[in-house]
């Protein structure tokens, strides 16, 4: 289980440190969702992420090693300041995140598309894919990643109930 959260988090980061998705957490579930994501989007990254108030964290992976980011260098933040889609088509060229490390560094990505995982009305992370090259996506591609946004939604009550159901009243 990952860390409880400080007096003054925000919903969202209480949520997600309820739902146990912070620290090193691997699902099973998250792991078919990238997976599907992946695949239907022709993507070599995608990523099921939970912002909270202090990093990104990456439960579930295809083509990324890291588990966290921190919040200056993750799309995903900004994507969940909404529920519609974001979509980021040459990462390299657009002011919000030219300078992060995720477009300078290493990963060199240069395109991005998040659609927000939203749970008991809060944005929480995204499901997303990511690519080394610019691109846009397909009406197709929209539609997969806002289906997987809502089953992982749905997976996240399921969890919920899980959690409450082993904890002592």
């Amino acid at each position: 289980m990952g860390a409880q959260p400080h007096a003054g988090a925000s919903p969202r980061h209480r949520l997600i440190a309820s739902l146990e998705l912070t620290g090193d957490v691997t699902v099973e579930a998250f792991d078919r969702v990238v997976r599907v994501a992946a695949n239907g989007t022709r993507s070599p990254i995608a990523l099921v992420t939970f912002v909270d108030d202090e990093r990104q964290w990456i439960p579930a992976r295809i083509g990324w090693a890291e588990s966290f980011t921190a919040l200056v260098d993750a799309f995903c933040a900004r994507a969940i300041t909404g529920t519609a889609l974001m979509e980021v088509r040459q990462a390299h060229l657009d002011e919000r995140f030219k300078a992060t490390r995720l477009v300078t560094g290493p990963s060199a990505i240069r395109f991005y598309a998040g659609q927000p995982i939203v749970f008991e009305g809060v944005p929480l992370g995204t499901v997303c894919v990511l690519d080394q090259k610019p691109r846009s996506l397909t009406e197709p591609d929209r539609q997969v990643l806002g289906d997987l946004a809502a089953i992982t939604s749905e997976l996240l009550a399921a969890r919920q109930q899980a959690i409450r159901a082993r904890r002592p009243d």
